[in-house]
Parts: C-alpha cells; sequence; structure tokens
C-alpha cells in the first residue's frame, strides 16, 4: 500500500488556488516554504496515518529546482 500525494505548485499554477491574491508566493523561497509547510502538516494529522512513512519527492518541469529545495527544507 503506497500513499500518493500530489500538489500543484506554487500556488496559483494549475488548478491551485488560494483565497486570497496575498497568499500567491513572490519567489521561490516563498513557495518552498509553502510547500514544506504543506508537507509538514499533513504529515502531523494523525488520522491521515502518514507519520512514520517513508517520503519521495519527485517534480517534473521546475522540479529539479524545487525539489531539492523542499527536501533540504524538509531535513533542516
Amino acid at each position: 500500500h503506497m500513499d500518493v500525494l500530489m500538489f500543484d505548485q506554487p500556488a496559483g499554477v494549475g488548478y491551485s488556488y488560494v483565497n486570497s491574491s496575498s497568499c500567491y508566493p513572490q519567489d521561490v523561497q516563498q513557495s518552498t516554504a509553502q510547500l514544506a509547510g504543506a508537507f509538514e502538516a499533513l504529515y502531523g494529522v494523525t488520522a491521515l496515518g502518514l507519520a512514520g512513512k517513508p517520503l519521495t519527492i519527485v517534480g517534473e518541469s521546475y522540479g529539479g529546482t524545487y525539489v531539492p529545495l523542499v527536501a533540504q527544507a524538509l531535513l533542516s
């Protein structure tokens, strides 16, 4: 059994949206912080059962930039 989480990242691309335009990230650092925060929040929800499970982060297109950055953010 494997869990799969998919994110449109950064906020405002693809099907993603925010309730306030102030939530759109202005640079890579902000979008990295948002994505890392989403992972941390989801892994913190006990009912989802994600805590303690391995995490593999993959991406496409600009993923060559944001995947290493979010992985670094989560590890630190």
